[in-house]
């Protein structure tokens, strides 16, 4: 995987031929979307998980909202990151390194512009620090939730097994 992998879907009469959109999806977001489709009421599960079945078939309204980010995370220690939009902000040393602290202030990471930069070859961190600071907050408050994947303890980054 990876936070450019594209999502083909194909359903004749349904999906029409040839549509794209740059909805941020999820693999745990076929939970919900699934759950939409065949008109399941929510069942406590998948609380991390958007539908996008809105996106898929035309004319139909997301009954939960839209995904504004994802959070990325690979092995026991290598990648964190997040993704929005064009943006992807990256931490390394998962998960070990990623906070710093007791007051768990995240390290520097890198932030690349993914529409002008699709191959993440050109770190801009300084040059966008509001985006930055968006995107920090943000991966602080995924970190707090409950079923995070991670969590913190005395100022490091912990994968919750």
């Amino acid at each position: 995987g990876g936070s450019r992998v594209p999502f083909v879907a194909r359903w004749p009469g349904k999906i029409k031929p040839g549509s794209e959109t740059d909805t941020l999806v999820s693999l745990v977001d076929f939970y919900a979307t699934f759950r939409e489709l065949l008109g399941q009421k929510e069942d406590g599960q998948g609380m991390d998980s958007y539908s996008f079945l809105g996106q898929l078939l035309p004319g139909h309204a997301n009954k939960s909202k839209v995904r504004d980010h994802v959070v990325y995370h690979a092995g026991k220690n290598s990648f964190l990151g997040i993704r929005e939009k064009e943006w992807l902000l990256t931490f390394g040393g998962v998960p070990k390194h990623i906070i710093t602290g007791k007051t768990g202030e995240l390290t520097s990471g890198r932030l690349y512009h993914l529409a002008k930069d699709p191959k993440e070859k050109k770190d801009v961190y300084k040059q966008y620090p509001d985006v930055v600071k968006r995107l920090e907050e943000a991966m602080r408050k995924e970190l707090a939730k409950k079923d995070s994947p991670f969590s913190v303890s005395n100022g490091q980054i912990i994968k919750n097994e």
